[in-house]
């Protein structure tokens, strides 16, 4: 796994490293889609994390982004299910949890009833901020 972090920091220039190679670059989808020795494999591969996926795809800057992301809502959930964000982040250094069927799906919907939760609702008429 360090030597797949330490190719990309070897080879890439600066722009690949802040913004990434392009979305599809870290996943298999460069493998499975395109044909065989196709051009726009050149320099594909298969990541073994979340966090190698990201960085090849949307650099550093998404990858923060993302982690940020994440450290936010947990933060600032109120809901109940959201100590499955750090214990999904962290089986994302070993997993690439992004091409993974259902997780994928259960992970962004997790994000997504969370974030609802973090950012609040409006008060029902009638009803207390805090028993809306």
């Amino acid at each position: 796994r360090i030597e797949m972090w330490g190719f990309h920091f070897r080879d890439a220039n600066l722009l690949d490293l802040l913004i990434g190679q392009g979305l599809g670059h870290g996943t298999n989808l460069a493998f499975n889609l395109l044909p065989y020795e196709s051009v726009l494999q050149e320099g594909a591969f298969i990541p073994e994390s979340l966090y190698m996926s990201l960085f090849a795809q949307t650099g550093v800057i998404g990858s923060l982004l993302f982690i940020v992301m994440n450290v936010k809502i947990y933060l600032g959930s109120s809901c109940r299910y959201k100590t499955m964000i750090p214990v999904l982040m962290f089986t994302g250094l070993t997993l690439n949890l992004l091409e993974l069927f259902p997780i994928n799906w259960i992970y962004m919907l997790l994000l997504g009833v969370c974030s609802q939760t973090a950012a609040g609702r409006a008060p029902v008429e009638g009803r207390t901020a805090a028993n809306a």
